[in-house]
């Protein structure tokens, strides 16, 4: 900004050479930092058949209710296969219903059990939860509190689908209000592309 201004000559009594590149600033850029580095490294073992390690976190609050009145999408990704799953929700308390859901759908399909849930300390840590995971012999696992790059899996998962859906909303000239009807294409994108 300093340097626009020298430019553009906005400022008086400021004496930049122009000439010369300016050393970075590091303390500006510690101090812009959202988030210090965090290795790459993978936690836990990677699962060796589908549904052995499901990834599950919410997305939201939505700035905008979608047509079909949710606020939340929760988001699930297979470790084995990364096939992922996006399953809006009107709130938060929706979210263990439609996992049951979402598990009886996709066990009945594939005729693969859950093995464990890995989930953030947040809306799924209830009884209930519990209750339901000991009866289906499944193993519930939880990121340490505020430590939201344990489940990097989805939070990553987050920032890609929200982009692309983004980018087709606006390619689109769509209404913010068909936000999840674009994740859920944004999903099925992602599930026919190749990874490694």
């Amino acid at each position: 900004m300093i340097i626009d201004m020298a430019k553009s000559g906005t400022a008086d009594g400021m004496t930049i050479d122009l000439s010369l590149s300016l050393p970075a600033c590091e303390h500006c850029i510690l101090g812009k930092q959202v988030c210090n580095h965090v290795p790459t490294v993978r936690e836990g073992v990677r699962a060796t058949k589908r549904l052995e390690r499901v990834h599950v976190n919410l997305c939201g609050p939505m700035p905008i209710t979608s047509r079909s009145g949710c606020h939340y999408s929760m988001n699930l990704i297979d470790d084995y296969s990364h096939y992922l799953w996006s399953l809006p929700l009107k709130s938060k308390s929706d979210a263990f219903s439609c996992l049951q859901a979402w598990e009886l759908s996709v066990e009945a399909q594939t005729g693969e059990r859950v093995g464990i849930y890995i989930t953030d300390n947040g809306e799924l840590k209830l009884h209930q939860m519990k209750a339901w995971c000991d009866s289906c012999g499944i193993d519930h696992q939880f990121t340490a509190p505020h430590v939201s790059v344990q489940n990097g899996k989805c939070e990553w998962l987050h920032l890609t689908l929200m982009n692309k859906a983004q980018s087709m909303s606006i390619a689109c000239h769509a209404l913010p209000s068909f936000w999840d009807e674009f994740v859920s294409t944004a999903v099925y994108l992602s599930t026919l592309t190749p990874t490694s």
